[in-house]
C-alpha cells in the first residue's frame, strides 16, 4: 500500500523529464568534481615545486653564511687575496720565469719550479700521501 501511495503523492518521479533532469545534474557534479580535482593536483603540484625551491635555497643560504664565516677569518682572507687577487705581503716579489719558445700563462712557471695543473684527486692523493710520509 505505501508504495502506491507514493506513486500517488510523487507520479513525477517516473517521468522521463526527471530522468533527464536527474542525468543533467548528475553530469553537472561529476564535470565539477573533476575540475576541482584537477585545480587541486595543479595546486598540490606547484606547492611541490614551491618546497624544493625552498629546500634549495635554504642550502644556498647555508653555503653562503659558511663561506661568509670562512671569509671573517684573518688566514682565509689572507689566502683568498693571495689565490684570486694576486696580492703579495709586503717586501715580498714574486718571480716568474717563462721558458722560451713556449707560451705559457701567469703562474704556470713560479721561482724556477713548475706548477702542474693537477686534477682534484692528485692534489687529495698527494696531500693524504703527505700525511703518512709516503709521498715521492
Amino acid at each position: 500500500m505505501s508504495g502506491s501511495r507514493l506513486k500517488q503523492k510523487l507520479p513525477f518521479i517516473h517521468s522521463p523529464a526527471f530522468t533527464l533532469v536527474l542525468l543533467f545534474l548528475f553530469l553537472f557534479l561529476t564535470i565539477a568534481l573533476i575540475k576541482e580535482t584537477a585545480k587541486f593536483i595543479n595546486i598540490s603540484r606547484q606547492l611541490s615545486s614551491a618546497r624544493k625551491g625552498i629546500v634549495k635555497l635554504e642550502e644556498k643560504n647555508q653555503n653562503m653564511a659558511s663561506e661568509l664565516n670562512y671569509l671573517q677569518d684573518d688566514f682565509s682572507k689572507e689566502k683568498e687575496a693571495r689565490e684570486k687577487l694576486n696580492m703579495l705581503k709586503p717586501g715580498e716579489k714574486k718571480i716568474i720565469i717563462q721558458a722560451s719558445g713556449k707560451n705559457f700563462k701567469n703562474n704556470d712557471w713560479v721561482a724556477g719550479l713548475t706548477l702542474k695543473k693537477e686534477s682534484l684527486w692528485q692534489k687529495i692523493y698527494q696531500w693524504v700521501s703527505s700525511l703518512f710520509h709516503l709521498y715521492n
